[in-house]
């Protein structure tokens, strides 16, 4: 089956700029690319990259959102590390200087324990199948920890978190 060269050109021209549209793709642009114009024999082949660009923008958002979530997770720690320190440094009795030492120190074991179980999670994420399956995560120690790091802060603030206890097992 021939076709006129004004149609083969016509088809060539429309996969040259869907190429290069390919290869402007980077973290910065992922956007899908023009198709409109394709040969119907390469239809399939374009809508392909385009459902993989697709998933290439889902996977960017979600580190994206994955960075400013732990971003955010971690400044509560970080300023009651910060507090900790100011009470330390205001501390002259001797047992209160030494029982806000180790409050400071297990703020920052906690801390350092985010720490790690954020890049655990990140990098379980990076290795997960797309098969595998999600487990279900208990989130009392979390809250346990949170609460924790936020209480020296609130005490310090007069601020009541209002947490009610709705477990015996909290």
């Amino acid at each position: 089956m021939d076709c006129d060269p004004a149609d083969r050109r016509a088809a060539f021209t429309s996969l040259k700029r869907a190429g290069t549209d390919a290869e402007s793709i980077d973290i910065g642009r992922v956007a899908p690319l023009d198709i409109s114009h394709v040969p119907a024999e390469v239809r399939p082949f374009a809508d392909s990259i385009n459902l993989m660009i697709a998933r290439l923008q889902v996977g960017i958002d979600g580190e994206k959102r994955f960075i400013a979530d732990a971003a955010h997770e971690l400044r509560t720690p970080i300023a009651a590390l910060q507090l900790g320190i100011d009470n330390l440094e205001n501390a002259h009795d001797p047992i209160v200087r030494s029982e806000r030492l180790r409050e400071l120190r297990e703020v920052a074991v906690r801390t350092a324990s985010m720490i790690r179980q954020l890049l655990e999670l990140a990098r379980a994420d990076a290795q997960r199948s797309p098969d595998a399956t999600v487990k279900v995560l208990d989130v009392r120690e979390i809250v346990r920890t949170l609460i924790a790091d936020l209480l020296p802060v609130a005490y310090e603030r007069s601020i009541d978190l209002g947490g009610k206890r709705y477990d015996a097992a909290l």
